[in-house]
C-alpha cells in the first residue's frame, strides 16, 4: 500500500486489538508503532531459539482468539467499505508485555475478500490448539490428540468447541468473523479460572540471559528455565511438570538432584512456589 494511503488508513482504525500507529515521517516515508515486548504469535507459538522463550498458556490462547476475532470483526464492519487483512498469520500478530495481542501490517486488501481472512483465522486458531501449522483442518480425533500439552491441561470442552469453531471457518457458506461464539468460550475459560476449576500455567517471557538475576528456586532443575506449573517429587525437590514427567516416562527411577532411588513417582503441585514465581514476574514486568 502506497504510504499516504496506508498512513490515512491506520490513522482512521482504533481497536485495542490493532497494532496503533504513534507517528508518520514523510522525509523518510516510515511509520512508527507502539512497541511490543513479547515479539510475534509465531515467535511464542514455533520458535526455536533459547535465546528468547515465551510460553502461552490454554487460557491465554483461548483469549488471544478471541481478541483477533473480536478485531477481524471490527475491520470487517468498517464503512463504506470493509478493510480485509487479506495476510493474516502468526507473523502478524505481536503481543504486548502482558501478551495482549495486535493484529499488524494491514494493507486493505482489494483482490481479498472476507472469507480469506475467516479461513486464515481458523486455521490461526488450530496453531493456538496445536502449536502446529496446518494446511487444512483436521479430524477431531487428531485434534485431541494433537493438542499442544505445553500449554498446560486444556478443558476438552472448551477446546473442542474452539475446534469446531475453527472447523466452521473452512466452509464456504460462512460469511461473517464467528466472534460471539468465540467470545462465549471465552468467557467460560474466564470463570473456570476464576472459580479454580481448571489451572492455567503461569505465562513467562524470559531472555535467557537474564537467568543470572532469577533466584534458583524458580529454576527447574532439569529445563534450567523459570517454572511455570512447579510440582514437587518424593526427592523433595521442585520441578516444572512436564519435565519431571518426560524424566519419570522415559524409564527413569531415580532423583534427577541427588540420583538416589525416588520412593514413589507421585507428582504434588506447589502452588505456593507457583504464586511466589507469579508476583515475582509481576514486578519484574511492572
Amino acid at each position: 500500500m502506497h504510504g499516504a494511503r496506508k498512513v490515512k488508513l491506520l490513522s482512521q482504525v482504533k481497536h485495542p486489538n490493532v497494532l496503533a500507529m504513534i507517528g508518520f515521517c514523510s522525509e523518510l516515508n516510515c511509520i512508527v508503532y507502539e512497541y511490543m515486548h513479547n515479539g510475534s504469535l509465531n515467535d511464542a507459538l514455533h520458535s526455536t531459539k533459547t535465546s528468547s522463550k515465551s510460553s502461552l498458556n490454554w487460557h491465554a490462547r483461548i483469549r488471544i482468539a478471541a481478541e483477533i476475532s473480536s478485531a477481524l470483526g471490527f475491520l470487517h464492519k468498517v464503512k463504506p467499505m470493509p478493510i480485509i487483512h487479506g495476510n493474516l498469520k502468526p507473523s502478524n500478530i505481536l503481543l504486548d508485555r502482558h501478551n495482549v495481542a495486535r493484529i499488524s501490517s494491514l494493507t486493505a486488501a482489494s483482490s481479498s475478500d472476507i472469507k480469506s481472512d475467516i479461513q486464515a483465522f481458523g486455521n490461526l486458531v488450530l496453531q493456538l490448539l496445536t502449536g502446529k501449522n496446518w494446511a487444512a483442518a483436521m479430524d477431531t480425533a487428531t485434534a485431541v490428540d494433537e493438542l499442544d500439552h505445553s500449554a498446560g491441561r486444556w478443558p476438552m470442552v472448551l477446546a473442542m468447541e474452539l475446534y469446531s469453531i475453527a472447523v466452521r471457518c473452512f466452509d464456504e457458506s460462512i460469511t461473517a468473523m464467528p466472534t460471539s461464539e468465540v467470545n462465549d468460550v471465552k468467557k467460560r475459560a474466564d470463570e473456570l479460572v476464576t472459580n479454580g476449576e481448571f489451572s492455567a500455567p503461569i505465562e513467562t517471557s524470559i531472555d535467557v540471559d537474564d537467568l543470572s538475576n532469577v533466584p534458583s528456586a524458580f529454576l527447574c532443575p532439569i529445563y534450567q528455565d523459570v517454572m511455570q506449573n512447579p510440582h514437587l517429587a518424593s526427592d523433595g525437590y521442585s520441578y516444572e511438570l512436564k519435565a519431571i514427567d518426560e524424566w519419570l516416562k522415559t524409564g527413569h527411577d531415580t532423583s534427577p538432584m541427588t540420583n538416589l532411588r525416588l520412593k514413589h513417582k507421585l507428582l504434588i503441585p506447589n502452588h505456593n512456589l507457583r504464586s511466589l514465581i507469579q508476583d515475582w514476574l509481576n514486578k519484574r514486568s511492572a
